[in-house]
């Protein structure tokens, strides 16, 4: 409900507890400014909450959480079974301790490989997205893609909304996939 704006998540919270809900299930945005919400919850309302994919610092919590390790790790695998070598992983938005394990999911699987000459990290740190960011950032991903030697083939994207702005680059710039570039 946050979209990464840090005022609309405490102001949506403030709500549930105004309500007087019996439990929240929320995915914290990773703002340090509303670690206090998030205690008050706990602490002062009494409220169950589940927090998902991020835990809150230092806040005892019902976590539910991807393997993001696992994640990445299995795809860059699968893109090597499918014989790719140069694959490029495409992230953007926070440093976030999920951003940090994908990517080290993604050097995990590059590493035993053995094809970090070849493969890559294409990150980009932001606070929030417009969707002329959006897809500003998919437009640099494929010309740093298309630019690359050796030729990248493989695409690895974080965000299923990353992959739909990707597509549809490709498709403007007569880029066919899966035949020129598989994107997963």
């Amino acid at each position: 409900i946050h979209n990464y704006k840090p005022d609309r998540e405490r102001k949506e919270i403030e709500v549930f507890i105004g309500k007087h809900v019996d439990g929240i299930i929320a995915a914290y945005s990773g703002e340090p400014e509303n670690f206090d919400i998030y205690r008050e919850l706990k602490e002062v309302h009494k409220m169950p909450l589940v927090l998902v994919d991020r835990s809150v610092p230092n806040l005892q919590s019902h976590l539910v959480q991807s393997d993001h390790y696992q994640s990445a790790y299995l795809a860059i695998r699968e893109l090597g079974k499918l014989g790719h070598k140069n694959i490029i992983f495409a992230l953007a938005g926070r440093e976030t301790e999920s951003t940090k394990t994908l990517m080290d999911g993604f050097t995990g699987a590059v590493s035993q490989m053995d094809i970090k000459n070849s493969a890559d990290i294409f990150y980009k740190k932001t606070q929030s997205w417009s969707i002329n960011e959006m897809k500003s950032f998919a437009e640099n991903i494929i010309d740093y893609i298309t630019t690359r030697k050796p030729q990248t083939t493989a695409l690895l994207l974080q965000a299923d909304w990353l992959a739909y702005e990707v597509l549809a680059v490709c498709q403007d710039r007569g880029i066919k996939v899966p035949d020129d570039l598989s994107v997963m």
